[in-house]
């Protein structure tokens, strides 16, 4: 009867540790979910550098895309999607370290040196062989511009 006594007695102390209590646990969950969405937004981490889910997803409907046109189908498999995934992820993660060993390095490519490797007399290989004339089947120099 006296811990019945003592809780009636003191009762307005204990509504306020409760409110407080419930109050600070709302709070709590509610700026626990606001930095959730914040990091739901980052696929992921290199180097100090985060890739967006957003820049991720974009590059990753390319690669798809492109893969299409290449295989001229207008579907792919889900094992087709799932390695251009990993693929897109390999080459975003390659790109931020290769561009930082570029810097690091003072390496750059002018735009004249670009121009050279895409429509100068001596295109790249991979420009030969993704500019093929369907119809000759051999490299079609309009088809660069």
């Amino acid at each position: 009867m006296a811990v019945i006594g003592n809780i009636r007695k003191h009762s307005t102390f204990l509504v306020i540790i409760i409110g407080v209590a419930l109050a600070a646990f709302v709070l709590g969950d509610f700026t626990r979910q606001r930095n959730r969405t914040a990091r739901t937004m980052v696929a992921g981490e290199v180097d100090d550098e985060k890739i967006s889910i957003i820049d991720f997803n974009a590059k990753v409907d390319q690669n798809i895309e492109a893969t299409k046109q290449q295989k001229k189908v207008d579907k792919l498999s889900s094992d087709d999607i799932f390695r251009i995934k990993n693929e897109t992820w390999d080459q975003m993660v390659n790109k931020i370290l290769m561009d930082k060993q570029y810097a690091d390095l003072g390496i750059d490519v002018t735009s004249d040196e670009l121009f050279d490797m895409v429509q100068g007399p001596n295109p790249h290989p991979l420009v030969i062989q993704s500019f093929v004339n369907p119809n000759t089947g051999k490299f079609d120099r309009n088809m660069v511009r």
